[in-house]
């Protein structure tokens, strides 16, 4: 069913007419301005999303640019890597041995972004990536990286999901 729900969220579906979008729009208007307290809450929550999505591309440039050091600062020591279709890898030193520890790992990787999106200690970026196989051929893939923080306002991840295919030039 689209609309709004008993909690207030939103469910949405190709067949949600303009109206009901509009109304669940303005709920969330609403509810946000009520817990601002003010009329600067547009604002205040573009510069949220901005410094949200800036912080996960920046987690992305780090991992792919091989900076170990960032993203040790920014994982929980119980962190949970799931890359789709593999076993998940648990614990700090565990996804650093992954993504920085082995030879063919996650180090000056040409890459872009595409997509990024964030909100409440969530978060989505979208891209694809380019590096070398072990036999030096280079191979082209399309990502999707799933977030969740600590908390609300942490910025340290304790679970990233990822998928991810080749492309077939």
């Amino acid at each position: 069913m689209d609309g709004i729900g008993h909690d207030g969220s939103c469910s949405v579906s190709q067949e949600m007419t303009k109206q009901k979008a509009a109304e669940c729009f303005q709920n969330h208007q609403q509810k946000l301005k009520l817990a601002i307290g003010n009329d600067d809450w547009k604002e205040r929550l573009v510069m949220s999303v901005a410094k949200n999505t800036d912080f996960f591309c920046h987690f992305n440039r780090a991992f792919f640019q091989g900076d170990r050091q960032f993203i040790e600062e920014h994982i929980s020591e119980n962190v949970v890597w799931t890359i789709v279709g593999s076993q998940s890898i648990t614990g700090k030193q565990a996804f650093l041995d992954a993504a920085f520890g082995v030879e063919d790992g996650y180090r000056d990787v040409d890459f872009s972004i595409e997509l990024s999106v964030a909100t409440n200690g969530e978060a989505a970026v979208k891209g694809t990536m380019k590096k070398n196989g072990l036999a030096g051929e280079q191979k082209i893939y399309s990502y999707c990286d799933f977030y969740v923080m600590e908390t609300e306002h942490s910025e340290k991840v304790k679970e990233l999901t990822t998928f991810m295919i080749q492309i077939k030039e």
